[in-house]
Order: C-alpha cells, then structure tokens, then sequence
C-alpha cells in the first residue's frame, strides 16, 4: 500500500532496541553521522510537543510542508487499503511507514531508527538488512507485553537481529546477557554479538575531556554504543576521514566522533533549561527504576554546580545569599507504579545527599 517494499532494502539503516538510553544513543549517532557530512533521518518515539519531532532530518524536526505532503500520501493509501478490505494501521504502525516512506522520498543517506517497544514484534522490525543493530541497557518494563524476567525481555529485544548485521550491546546484567547470547547463537554460523567498549578506553589525541551533549554518568555506555555503530556504518560508506581506524584501534578518539558527541541534543533527557533568572527546570523522562536512580546522580551533580540565588535580608558586612531551594516536579502515565518509581527516586536522592524542599504532583 506505502509502495515501499522494493525501495526498503536499498534504505541505509541502524536500528537499536533496548529499555533505556536508546533514544540518546540514536541521538549520538544521528549527531555524528551529521558531524561526517551525512544527511541523516531520524525516527524516535514519542514525541514531547509535537509529533513531527518523531521524524529528524538532518537533526530538526521534519518542516511542516514536507511532514504534510508525506501525512496525507500515506493516508489516502491508508483509505485506498481500507476501503479493499485491509484493515486500517494503528498509530504506531502508521508513523513508522510515514517515516519509511519518508527517508526514501527525501533521498537521505541513512535511517536512525528507535525501536517503540521490545523489538521481535515491534513495527519498526519491517526492516529487512539493517547495517548494524545496537541493544542499549535492559531492564523491567512493559512487562505485561515482554515478559516479566530479563531472560524474556531481552529475548524480545533480540529479536531485531539480522544475519549479516553486526549486533552490539553494552554491560548487561548476567541473565540479560545470556539471553542475548542464546539468540545471537540461533542466528547462526558468522553471527555475532559484541560488547561495546567502556567509555574509559577513548581518550582525545590532546587529552582534552569530551563533554557529551546528553549529560549523565548513565550517558557514558550509549556514548560508547553510538561510536561502535558509526564505525561500522562508516566501515561500509566510508570512511569520511582517512586514519579514523587507526585512531580507535589506539583508544583515540577521531575529532569529528567527539565534536557529534558534544553537540548531541535530546530535549527531555538530562536537560536544563533555563527560565526566569534564578530559576531553572532539570528535565529528564526517567520512567524505570534503574533510570530513576540515574536521573537522581545526574540531578545530583548538575544541581550541585547551580549556586546560590537572589538576595536576603542585609546583615553586617554585606548581603546574604538565600539558598537553592529544590523543587520535584512529578507526573507519570497510569500503567506505571508511583510507589516503586518514588521509592527508587528518594533513595538515590538520599544516597547522594540531596535535599528536595517541595514535591508537586502533576497530572
């Protein structure tokens, strides 16, 4: 019906699954391959504003006229199939052949695909030969949809591996991992699965420091996932600067590499956002334990940098400081449990010291 099965397997694509981080990985990556010169479509989920911010091209939301003009093609094929008998797609599925059809049509060189959620049955799992497929870290959610252990929900997140496609995880937990094994071992013979490098192995060649776009501790593994992806994908269209190779094999990281990772930018995830003067909102869409109890380090050590604010009362020897007062704003969608999110939220905030004056909850 989107008369895209033909032009689909000529469509350059990474694809990565995982429970968290992998829209900042997609995020890294879509901002180096940017950084190498590469047009670049962006497909994530969901959206915070507006639900153009779902399909990135060349790392802003797509224009409204070029969104509008792939909108309504697709769904007067979407009335033409409907009205032959075939049932109608639901949003996701929709939005995803949207994007499809999308970076075809607008010619870009490669596709950075989010999966929505597991992978085995997720819409974005259409894709026929991926150039890699990176699985970010595991852990509980959707359970009611993936299963409840690791072993069953990495198993789903496996299912986006394709034979002759490089797959790629970070650390995991050990029964995640050997899930990840096991199906990489269905794939067959010259399949295989490898664990990204920890961050402590890149170093710039001035030894200089590279500060990741997406801030947070949590931030450093997806940084490492994203680089691998790139190599390969540069591997089989590039290489855009001859001697990177030989840079990476030495743990040096090629400038272009840490010039995309600094200028990453993921509204929602680990950002400050300044206000009026003395007031600043941190923002992070945490909704997993382990997530929670990343977004309270990296509240943490963001926060601890923020000084003073505003005058107080004139004492002796001049004008006291009144200090930063830390206020939690909390909203969350009904399937999820508040107690488990706000215990793993308070007892990191406690671990790391922090103080939170007020708490409002918003609907």
């Amino acid at each position: 019906v989107f008369e895209i099965e033909e032009k689909l397997p000529h469509l350059s694509i990474i694809h990565v699954a995982g429970t968290k981080g992998k829209g900042s990985t997609c995020a890294f990556t879509d901002s180096i391959l940017r950084t190498h010169g590469r047009r670049v479509g962006f497909f994530s989920s969901p959206h915070l504003v507006d639900i153009r911010e779902r399909f990135r091209l060349n790392g802003r939301p797509m224009p409204e006229e070029v969104f509008l003009k792939h909108f309504w093609w697709c769904w007067d094929k979407t009335q033409v199939g409907v009205q032959q008998g075939l049932e109608r797609p639901g949003l996701f599925k929709f939005v995803t052949l949207l994007a499809l059809r999308a970076f075809i049509s607008e010619g870009v060189d490669v596709a950075v695909m989010e999966v929505g959620i597991g992978g085995r049955l997720d819409c974005t799992n259409v894709v026929p030969q991926p150039v890699a497929c990176g699985v970010t870290a595991l852990g509980y959610d959707h359970v009611n949809i993936l299963g409840n252990t690791l072993t069953e929900i990495a198993r789903e997140k496996a299912g986006i591996f394709k034979q002759g496609s490089p797959a790629f995880t970070v650390p995991q937990e050990t029964e995640a991992m050997a899930s990840l094994k096991q199906c990489a071992a269905k794939m067959g013979p010259g399949f295989e699965l490898s664990t990204v490098a920890p961050w402590s192995t890149f170093q710039r060649a001035d030894h200089t420091p590279v500060r990741l776009g997406i801030r947070g501790e949590h931030q450093l593994q997806n940084a490492s996932l994203a680089v691998q992806l790139f190599r390969v994908w540069n591997a089989h269209y590039g290489p855009a600067t001859p001697g990177d190779e030989d840079l990476l094999n030495q743990g040096v990281l090629p400038e272009l590499y840490a010039r995309g990772l600094e200028k990453t930018v993921w509204p929602g995830r680990t950002q400050v956002v300044p206000d009026e003067p003395g007031l600043q909102f941190f923002l992070d869409g945490a909704h997993t334990q382990e997530s929670m109890a990343a977004c309270a380090r990296w509240f943490s050590e963001a926060s601890g940098e923020l000084p003073d604010v505003g005058a107080g009362k004139v004492v002796a020897g001049g004008t006291s400081r009144r200090r930063t007062e830390r206020v939690l704003l909390f909203n969350m969608m009904d399937k999820r449990d508040p107690g488990t999110l706000l215990g793993s939220l308070h007892r990191s905030f406690a671990a790391e010291g922090v103080h939170i004056d007020r708490a409002i909850f918003v609907p």
